[in-house]
Order: C-alpha cells, then sequence, then structure tokens
C-alpha cells in the first residue's frame, strides 16, 4: 500500500521502528536519536 501510494506521488508520514521496513519504505528519514533526548 506504500509503494502504491508513493507512485501516486502521495506525501506520507511514518514511524517505522523496523529498519528493513522502513529501509525498504523511506526516501528519507530523520534519526530521532540525532535530536537528543525526547523526556523532560
Amino acid at each position: 500500500l506504500i509503494h502504491e501510494k508513493k507512485a501516486q506521488g502521495v506525501a506520507l508520514i511514518g514511524i517505522f521502528h523496523d529498519a528493513h521496513v522502513r529501509e525498504s519504505v523511506a526516501d528519507r528519514y530523520v534519526d530521532m536519536h540525532s535530536i537528543g533526548s525526547l523526556t523532560p
């Protein structure tokens, strides 16, 4: 479904914890660890 929508030009935002899945569907990604701690 994700590949189908991307082929249609639809912009998608996803949260993928599985690196294999992320690499198979993402054109680009932001590594949240590089931003820093997200806990107060």
